[in-house]
């Protein structure tokens, strides 16, 4: 946990959105894996401090769009505040 970097340690939502797009266009096959293991790493995000709820449950929102709207294309560039409450 020491060395955890990346967007979901800097609760960058827009990063991970990105990667969530050019996965569903290029890997999809990825694209759950990367949902889930995104999950996993939210908590340890919190643990060390890197991210406050609030930035937790967007990135679960956003994570979680992932897993049950893999097939619509630029989805992820286009969650509006709305989706991200459900």
């Amino acid at each position: 946990p020491q060395a955890l970097t990346g967007p979901i340690a800097r609760g960058d939502i827009d990063t991970v959105k990105k990667h969530l797009t050019a996965l569903q266009k290029e890997a999809p096959d990825a694209l759950s894996t990367y949902c889930e293991l995104g999950l996993q790493t939210i908590p340890i995000a919190q643990a060390k401090g890197r991210i406050d709820e609030e930035k937790a449950d967007e990135l679960r929102a956003v994570l979680k769009a992932g897993l049950k709207r893999k097939t619509s294309e630029n989805h992820f560039e286009n969650i509006n505040q709305t989706e991200l409450t459900k």
